[in-house]
């Protein structure tokens, strides 16, 4: 199986083509510029002696459009001109000395490769921005992807999710919430180790992998094998490592998980761990089998789960305005949040946490959060039915 390149690598692809059709028609408005400046100072030279260094107009702007050779190839065009000009004019004296001739052809050409070197270092600024826009573009592109600001509505279910970027750039952190066989809700949370491009590009295979087999399987350790599987297929034991927590969640409130590396899921009331009976397993990608064990819990009416990445328990912040000690959110003080939630909807809950860990990492996050709560609906009263 290839690996996928995420929704926007075609459209990138496009932008990168159509700015390469724009240099191009500029390109040859621009060499056309540099020929009819130098036919026109040519025969300005011709009919007039003394006209001042016009040559070193065209010298510049090939330098500066073109690049150093160029430049230089001007520069020294503009040199042998201005011998031929002075040779043709009948007013004019050529210069006596092959010295001076030479001393011409210095200034001419050198300034032409000079203005050419600084012109090729602001051209390789000003791609190395675009590259870095179009790729910023794709991330952010692929990241709405990967964590969707508001998830999909499943039966007997209230859900709620947020992801909130770190401050050195986007990395991996993803869910999915997709249907799954026997009207089951498959929720998957995973985080990807590194950031950039790359990471949130392996971050959507993971998130494909996972989605594509909640019809395939009713076990999410089989689920998590599987992803593995076609993960180390794809790209070895040398890329980065994913952890992830797949959860299937049926409407009577049997939910079952199993977790490759990733942190507990907590419960929304009072979290506290979800502590399962199977094992937890490896991260995704580093070895061919994980290990993983499926676990099961019946959750009552009202009652519900957090799933978070680690950049919940793992943000921080000085302790005493020092740099070289610092506090970890942890989760202790997980636990002590949800329990001032107790009872509130999943979305307050998110939006909670959110204003918490903000707050306490003074409002930047050194890695990102993907964090998704999921509360099952309460059973309709006896009276309520009636």
């Amino acid at each position: 199986m290839r690996q996928t390149r995420g929704p926007t690598h075609a459209s990138a692809r496009i932008l990168s083509v159509q700015a390469a059709l724009i240099d191009l028609k500029d390109c040859r408005t621009q060499i056309a510029i540099v020929i009819v400046l130098i036919v026109a100072i040519t025969g300005l030279r011709i009919i007039e002696s003394q006209t001042g260094p016009l040559f070193l107009i065209p010298v510049v702007l090939a330098a500066f459009w073109f690049g150093r050779w160029p430049g230089l190839a001007t520069g020294a065009a503009a040199s042998v001109l201005v011998r031929i000009t002075l040779e043709l004019n009948s007013g004019g004296v050529p210069d006596p000395t092959a010295f001076a001739e030479l001393v011409r052809f210095a200034v001419y050409a050198g300034l032409g490769w000079t203005v050419g070197v600084l012109s090729e270092s602001r051209l390789g600024l000003e791609r190395e921005l675009l590259r870095r826009g179009l790729e910023l573009e794709e991330v952010r592109t692929l990241q709405r992807a990967l964590a969707p600001p508001e998830p999909p509505e499943r039966p007997s279910l209230e859900l709620a999710a947020c992801y909130i970027p770190a401050e050195h750039g986007v990395s991996g952190d993803f869910y999915a919430v997709v249907p799954a066989a026997d009207g089951a809700t498959l929720i998957a949370v995973g985080d990807v180790a590194g950031r950039g491009l790359e990471a949130a590009k392996r971050a959507w295979y993971v998130r494909t992998l996972i989605a594509s087999s909640a019809d395939a399987s009713g076990d999410p350790s089989q689920i998590l094998e599987r992803a593995n599987r076609a993960l180390v297929d794809e790209s070895g034991f040398g890329a980065p490592f994913v952890t992830a927590a797949c959860m299937l969640f049926y409407p009577s409130g049997r939910v079952e998980w199993a977790l490759a590396g990733h942190d507990d899921p907590v419960r929304l009331d009072d979290g506290a761990p979800l502590r399962g009976n199977g094992e937890t397993g490896l991260p995704l990608g580093v070895s061919d089998l994980i290990g993983c064990q499926t676990s099961s819990v019946q959750l009552g009416g009202g009652s519900g789960l957090l799933l978070y990445t680690d950049g919940l328990t793992e943000a921080r912040r000085s302790v005493n305005g020092s740099r070289n000690g610092s506090e970890l959110f942890g989760e202790e003080r997980i636990e002590r949040l949800l329990a001032r939630f107790n009872g509130s909807s999943a979305a307050e809950v998110l939006e909670g946490v959110q204003r918490e860990v903000r707050e306490f990492s003074g409002g930047s996050l050194a890695d990102d959060l993907c964090m998704i709560a999921l509360r099952r609906s309460r059973e309709p009263a006896a009276a309520d039915v009636r």
